[in-house]
């Protein structure tokens, strides 16, 4: 009896984008746009397919607690793994000494947010030139995450931009696209943020880790159709802070 060898298309790694884990639960639906075929799940969170014709191909992830996500990725034939950062639904578990902001945006809305005094924020080992560096820069970190798949903001005095990490060798990370602007080593910090979407009937939800009981600043971004807006909030733990029609939060009990 001869034996079915099947050629190595694609890996992926889903990563939980509030808690940093690799998700290994069962209930995550792993699937090709184009004819629906499952992955091979492994224990340890790995997700194969082999003998994928199409390339680039579109992945589906789906999950009760997680945000639909689509995601188009070339074929890498088990040479590299790529990671997919989940985005929690309305029905994720948030653990204590967490908050969540609520609110009603446009269809496919995405909210930005990042706290400026946060602790563990990230730097710039270099400065950084559009034209010389392209999708490459090097960034100090002090926490240890894997930054594959995360989206990060750079801001200094004049200027802010939100970027997403591919790949991840040590300092060195490349970036989904180059920057647009020049950011100095000196005078420059670079923020973990987080995200989400609005979905079909505009609901928004995002956990947020809060490290205090006090209330704490944000900055915001919200990016629709092409036009941003941009401010800050104040959010409170143990609150559902709600995003009013005026962009505005109103602070409710959880």
């Amino acid at each position: 009896m001869s034996k079915i060898m099947k050629s190595i298309s694609l890996v992926l790694l889903l990563v939980d984008d509030f808690t940093n884990r690799i998700i290994t639960d069962s209930s995550v639906c792993v699937y090709t746009e184009e004819g629906r075929q499952a992955s091979i799940r492994k224990s340890e969170g790995y997700h194969i397919f082999c003998d994928l014709q199409q390339d680039p191909v579109r992945i589906c992830v789906e999950s009760p607690i997680y945000q639909k996500m689509v995601v188009e990725l070339p074929l890498s034939y088990g040479e590299e793994v790529n990671r997919i950062r989940m985005i929690p639904a309305a029905g994720y578990p948030i653990t204590a000494g967490a908050t969540c902001i609520r609110g009603k945006l446009r269809q496919g809305s995405r909210l930005l947010i990042f706290f400026p005094e946060q602790k563990k924020n990230y730097k710039l080992l270099y400065d950084y030139n559009p034209k010389k560096q392209g999708k490459e820069i090097s960034l100090f970190q002090q926490d240890g995450i894997c930054l594959e798949g995360k989206t990060l903001c750079i801001k200094n005095k004049e200027y802010q931009e939100f970027f997403k990490i591919l790949r991840q060798q040590d300092e060195i990370c490349r970036m989904e696209q180059p920057l647009k602007k020049e950011y100095k080593k000196i005078g420059t910090l670079v923020y973990s943020v987080h995200e989400a979407y609005a979905n079909q009937d505009g609901s928004i939800y995002l956990p947020v880790r809060m490290h205090s009981e006090e209330l704490k600043k944000c900055f915001w971004t919200i990016s629709s159709n092409g036009e941003e807006t941009s401010g800050s909030w104040e959010l409170m733990p143990g609150k559902e802070n709600w995003i009013t029609e005026d962009f505005q939060i109103k602070k409710e009990e959880a």
